[in-house]
């Protein structure tokens, strides 16, 4: 707590399931390089950025972000997950069919791009003021969990291929 975590571009974090916490960003200046089955990643500083590059793909990710950039990069390029700063929320993006993904922004809402879906298996997402805010989130996952946490605040999700689980919490 206090400051960033960064990498050294040399040597990979090799783990079954890594958890990091930084006040100004991971990944900072140096990408942090991984490989791992699990990553937990919290940034709590406004605007603190996570970069990770990811050798061999993951089972399950979980983000909490107040408003920050995040890039997550796949060895195998087909991959990715990335959330982008909008105003008082973040735009996520994401192509990992056989990844659980978890995102919380903590301080404001989680949008869609209108470009790109968010391609996940299992998905769950916990905004303070919105998702799909200004932009319907489109995905295609298998099971959709999502939360809002100031009240009014609404859900817009279109989702593709239909699901086997869904829980709204508003």
């Amino acid at each position: 707590t206090g400051g960033y975590i960064d990498g050294n571009d040399y040597e990979d974090v090799v783990a079954d399931n890594l958890t990091l916490i930084a006040t100004t960003g991971i990944g900072y200046y140096e990408t942090l390089l991984t490989q791992v089955s699990s990553l937990d990643a919290t940034t709590t500083g406004e605007d603190a950025a996570i970069y990770i590059d990811e050798y061999d793909g993951l089972d399950s990710i979980t983000l909490k972000v107040n408003n920050s950039n995040v890039d997550i990069e796949f060895e195998d390029e087909d991959n990715y997950l990335a959330l982008s700063v909008d105003g008082p929320g973040v735009l996520l993006y994401a192509y990992a069919p056989d990844t659980d993904i978890s995102v919380e922004n903590t301080g404001g809402y989680i949008d869609g791009n209108d470009y790109e879906d968010v391609v996940a298996d299992n998905l769950t997402l916990i905004a303070t003021t919105g998702i799909g805010y200004n932009y319907t989130l489109y995905t295609q996952v298998s099971s959709l969990d999502a939360t809002t946490t100031e009240a009014d605040a609404p859900i817009y999700i279109y989702e593709y291929d239909g699901l086997t689980s869904i829980t709204l919490k508003v």
